[in-house]
């Protein structure tokens, strides 16, 4: 596996390769992961809808859903699935984070320093770990994340909660629909806007008869809405996973984009093994 291309910034989140085929990761550099939080207890503002568990076990499940958000632990937040409503906006959050952790386990540094601060409704983790690179390691501020106000269905599942105070309802996006080029095949798997303002981005890209590379670390951010005097495109600055697709195969990468509303679309360039050139455009679905 080789970093094909090294790219600056503060990244907050934690990644995955999914069904990969081919070797080839590249990523960002010097990047700290978000923030996040372990709620103790479920504020007086949380709304609760359960007719099969009792109080105690709404907390409990709060309390263990918001420590693996806040955990960062790829393992613990798959396990977490069974805590949230299927294809909730809770589920597609916890979901992305696992799938996001498991990347980042490759090349985030396990040494991390922290500080915890708890009150009666939440206890506050301030992460500092950052990416290895060759030649430079440097801490980026971190952002302080609370994970609150959860909401749940009639069976004591999460649905939704809040991330410093807004709904995941508006964070998330679930699985776009698919775009073609060229028998080539592209969509975005799910997307999280950051409590930082980042937006997270995971899309799948299926080959077709013949093995091709993928160039994440060149995707755009095309806004739905474009504002006079602006090209309404942001460029990535990271980009993690597998570059290279065997024919046939799948690979799921990740990339992110320092600010930008979820909507619009991400274009992508893939390269071909017989050296043509395809863009995909993989729209984010917008409430």
């Amino acid at each position: 596996m080789s970093r094909r291309r090294s790219l600056a910034g503060a990244l907050t989140l934690l990644v995955v390769v999914f069904g990969a085929s081919a070797c080839g990761v590249f990523g960002g550099d010097d990047t700290a992961t978000e923030t996040t939080v372990a709620a103790t207890t479920v504020p007086a503002t949380t709304s609760v809808v359960v007719s099969t568990t009792d109080a105690g076990r709404v907390l409990e499940v709060s309390a263990e859903l918001f420590a693996a958000l806040g955990s960062g632990d790829a393992a613990v937040l798959a396990s977490a699935s069974s805590l949230v409503t299927p294809g909730s906006p809770a589920a597609v959050l916890v979901a992305h984070q696992a799938t996001v952790a498991a990347l980042a386990a490759e090349v985030i540094l396990p040494e991390a320093s922290s500080t915890t601060t708890s009150t009666p409704a939440e206890s506050t983790v301030t992460d500092t770990t950052v990416l290895d690179t060759t030649t430079t390691t440097e801490s980026v501020p971190p952002v302080d994340v609370v994970y609150a106000d959860a909401v749940f269905d009639d069976e004591g599942l999460v649905r939704s909660f809040s991330v410093n105070g807004v709904s995941i309802d508006s964070l998330v996006r679930e699985a776009g629909p698919v775009s073609v080029v060229e028998g080539v095949q592209g969509r975005i798997a799910s997307a999280y806007r950051t409590a930082a303002g980042r937006v997270s981005v995971l899309f799948d890209v299926t080959a077709a008869d013949e093995a091709l590379s993928v160039f994440g670390f060149a995707a755009v951010h095309r806004a739905r809405t474009i504002s006079d005097g602006s090209s309404g495109l942001t460029e990535a600055f990271g980009a993690w996973g597998v570059d290279s697709v065997l024919a046939g195969a799948s690979s799921r990468m990740l990339v992110v984009f320092d600010d930008g509303a979820l909507d619009g679309e991400v274009l992508v360039t893939v390269l071909t093994e017989s050296g043509v050139d395809l863009d995909l455009a993989l729209p984010l679905i917008a409430p």
